[in-house]
């Protein structure tokens, strides 16, 4: 039987690959870092030769949700229960939809050169393996492995010079989890963002109790080498021919850069600030709204007043989101200073404990209010600018209270 071997230095083993023969190697992240891992996923996919050499990455994470490069992270996950219970965000490179990773989900990288990129063939390694462990999967026409008709896996590509295709397996994943978390408030998001498709998904330990992630890794494993760069069942002696199983450490180190790779992977601008321009519209009492949001902050404010004006703080406090990170807790703040309004019994320490729900990136920083418009139809022409000059004085004191409430 084949001893799992460390593997110290990638880079000098991958130069040493060459001749006709294609031999495959079988390397297990020694981490469970999901930025550090999407980090390795990549240094690989950049910096590897693989026309003699081909590799299954076999990888876990703790618990984290990840987006596809295209996405709405807003419109996929929801980030106010995933911050609260420590849940890690990451957007990966390849596109897709979004996934649940933790303990009991196993996760493979099949990496070769881009013109022998195929999915199917790999699909084909994971379902022989699983099948010789008594469970029967299937291939559906967009490559997700299903077991009666529920999701098991799904799966997302890169191609370049080199191509990857890497794909999940629920071995026993927390899936209430998954699902509280993977369903997120949608309404009134307009987005153009590639949308997740919602299907049922089961463990494969409902299917067998005897299941394990450590004993599906080492299956599918043992599957990779005895099959040919085809994906093809050679049998076991093909398993001597190979490099084997070898344990690699995603650390700066081992792979050089990779730290660089893994601070951008866990950047705002990288999980937020990617995510393809949106807008958010919201009725409210009185008046409706509209957000646009770029590369993650608020681009513009649009409010349609259905009884000419807004309440004071509220313009104060719309004006102010102008030009700041975009948060779900924006929206949240707001309609718990519409149910202040409506009491309408403010007091300073009322006002001050709404505020303080603020996300501490948006407190961040002077408060600008930015006046917004108001229909002034019926009124003349002296008259309205009478009024817009009294609106403009009052709302400057308004603005000092807010930014007196907002020091940080």
């Amino acid at each position: 039987m084949l001893g799992l071997r460390s593997l110290r230095n990638f880079g000098s083993v991958a130069a040493r690959a060459g001749g006709k023969h294609c031999e495959k190697s079988v390397f297990i992240s020694q981490s469970d870092d999901i930025h550090k891992n999407l980090a390795l996923e990549d240094w690989l996919y950049k910096n590897s030769d693989f026309g003699d050499h081909r590799v299954l990455l076999l990888w876990k994470n703790s618990p984290s949700v990840v987006i596809g490069r295209h996405q709405n992270l807003w419109s996929e996950v929801d980030t106010t229960e995933a911050q609260q219970n420590g849940i890690a965000l990451a957007r990966r490179n390849s596109g897709g939809g979004t996934v649940y990773h933790d303990s009991g989900n196993l996760n493979c990288t099949f990496f070769t050169p881009r013109n022998e990129y195929n999915r199917k063939n790999n699909l084909e390694i994971i379902k022989r393996g699983l099948g010789r462990l008594g469970i029967n999967v299937d291939i559906n026409c967009k490559d997700d492995l299903t077991i009666q008709g529920s999701k098991i896996s799904g799966t997302a590509a890169k191609l370049g010079k080199n191509a990857y295709h890497h794909c999940t397996l629920l071995v026993e994943s927390d899936l209430k989890k998954l699902s509280k978390l993977l369903n997120p408030n949608t309404e009134g998001i307009v987005s153009r963002a590639t949308k997740s498709v919602k299907s049922p998904v089961d463990n494969l330990k409902n299917h067998n109790d005897a299941i394990s992630v450590a004993n599906v890794l080492t299956t599918i494993g043992y599957e990779f080498l005895r099959s040919d760069p085809s994906g093809n069942d050679q049998g076991e002696s093909h398993i001597s021919q190979q490099r084997g199983f070898k344990f690699v450490n995603p650390t700066n180190e081992w792979f050089p850069g990779l730290d660089t790779t893994t601070a951008l992977l866990k950047s705002w601008e990288w999980n937020y600030g990617k995510t393809p321009e949106f807008s958010i519209n919201k009725s409210f009492p009185g008046f409706n709204l509209e957000l646009k949001i770029s590369k993650g902050f608020i681009d513009s404010v649009v409010t349609d007043s259905k009884n000419g004006q807004l309440e004071l703080d509220l313009t104060a406090f719309l004006g102010a989101c102008h030009g700041r990170p975009f948060s779900p807790e924006i929206l949240s703040t707001l309609e718990s200073l519409i149910h202040h309004d409506k009491k309408a019994e403010k007091s300073s320490s009322q006002s001050h404990s709404v505020v303080s729900s603020f996300h501490s990136s948006f407190l961040a920083g002077a408060i600008k209010v930015k006046p917004l418009e108001a229909s002034c139809s019926g009124e003349s022409a002296e008259t309205a600018a009478d009024s817009e000059s009294k609106q403009k004085a009052k709302e400057s004191n308004i603005e000092k209270s807010y930014k007196t409430m907002f020091a940080v």
